[in-house]
């Protein structure tokens, strides 16, 4: 019985690490918006302002590295098969007449709770960025 247990101990940190939250490596549809409406910008001016804001609450606000910041994406490094602290995906889209939107994702591994919750993390981004 003790000589399955290594077996048995690989075979578990395998599906663990298969179950984690991925947030890097979606792979999703060109032109997909994914994630949850955090902000409306009326015009080019606005969304500039919201995504200086995106990129200061970041840093404020995430336990984790950035791993990509670009003028169209903020994304966190990914916490593995047990991290608590959230991995973010923010996202800037373009919309009719320089207006656009900013889509936020959060999660964290599937085997513990993370801490805050994307609810939690959602709604304290939503009033920093002072969007209604």
């Amino acid at each position: 019985m003790h000589a399955k247990a290594p077996l048995i101990l690989m075979l578990t940190v395998i599906l663990a690490a298969g179950c984690t939250w991925p947030i890097g490596e979606k792979k999703s549809e060109a032109g997909r918006r994914q994630g949850q409406l955090a902000a409306t910008c009326k015009d080019q001016a606005q969304c500039e302002e919201y995504w200086r804001r995106t990129r200061r609450w970041i840093a404020e606000n995430s336990r984790r590295p950035v791993r990509d910041a670009t003028d169209w994406i903020i994304l966190t490094e990914d916490g593995g098969s047990f991290g608590v602290a959230l991995t973010y995906r923010i996202t800037r889209w373009p919309g009719p007449n320089k207006s656009g939107e900013i889509r936020f994702e959060a999660g964290c591994s599937y085997f513990l709770p993370c801490s805050p919750s994307p609810a939690q993390a959602l709604e304290q981004y939503r009033q920093f960025l002072g969007a209604s």
